[in-house]
């Protein structure tokens, strides 16, 4: 498995192009925030929802970096980066603006995460 790389935002935030895809919807290309202090697989914005055609399947507790919990809508979602493709739970944030990868992505997909600002470096090795 090659390693994958991302890049920073012009906020000089951490983030990786993906391609997600959720049952009986178009896949849709998206640009993830990598967040390590989210425990889910995949956060979207409830405005990115509209880009799918699907049913929500449930809900889910989630706890955020900031310490705050929250009970949101879910739905399967599989993220395809270089033909590589993990499958998991998307929550639906529906105050969010950004898209979110956080520490289950990174464990189903079993990748780690090197990242060095001053070299502009964001690489998700594989294990």
């Amino acid at each position: 498995m090659p390693d994958w790389s991302g890049s920073f935002d012009e906020q000089g935030t951490p983030v990786l192009p993906i391609c997600v895809s959720i049952p009986h919807s178009p896949s849709t290309d998206l640009t993830a925030i990598i967040d390590t202090g989210f425990t889910g697989f995949l956060c979207l914005p409830l405005a990115a929802i509209t880009l799918f055609r699907s049913q929500i399947e449930g809900y889910q507790p989630v706890r955020f970096a900031d310490g705050s919990n929250s009970v949101l809508l879910e739905v399967r979602a599989t993220i395809v980066i270089n033909s590589e493709h993990v499958t998991g739970i998307a929550v639906i944030e529906p105050d969010g603006k950004e898209v979110l990868i956080g520490m289950e992505f990174l464990k189903a997909a079993r990748r780690g995460l090197i990242v060095l600002p001053s070299k502009a470096v964001v690489m998700l090795p594989a294990d």
